[in-house]
């Protein structure tokens, strides 16, 4: 997950541009077990990246830490351009080890559980499914949809 110096993680472009993730060293150790060692991370706005690698590499750590959801051993994490602090946390939206779905409810209700969670309205369920295009999915319940 390390890039060479001066370049971002995707392997172009200057790391002093504004990134919206950085990390310095980052390393997490459990016990004498280093699952995650001094990862330098620059996530710049409007990209798309992807922790790539086998089970076990740190790919989940990785992102519980970027998340507040496990402490660093050590290194330095930020967000947005700041220290990582929990308010940042507001701008951030994860999905870690793959979104919750309920097998015995329809996509429709699926994401009506998730938007009350979130404090929407029916409008933005239609939203979401529009642009998943899953609104035509009708009662077919998750568990079935999910076999392909």
């Amino acid at each position: 997950m390390d890039a060479p110096s001066g370049t971002d993680a995707a392997g172009g472009g200057d790391v002093t541009s504004a990134a919206v993730i950085s990390t310095s060293q980052l390393t997490r150790a459990f016990g004498r077990h280093v699952a995650v060692d001094g990862v330098d991370l620059h996530v710049r706005a409007g990209r798309v990246y992807g922790l790539l690698g086998p089970n076990g590499a740190g790919k989940s750590t990785t992102l519980r830490m970027l998340l507040g959801l496990l402490a660093p051993t050590s290194g330095d994490i930020s967000l947005f351009g700041a220290p990582w602090h929990r308010a940042a946390l507001h701008r951030v939206g994860a999905s870690i080890d793959g979104p919750s779905l309920y097998g015995h409810l329809s996509a429709r209700g699926n994401v009506r559980v998730h938007s009350r969670l979130l404090g929407l309205g029916d409008d933005a369920v239609s939203r979401a499914l529009s642009c998943a295009g899953l609104e035509g999915t009708g009662r077919a319940k998750a568990r079935s949809s999910a076999r392909g």
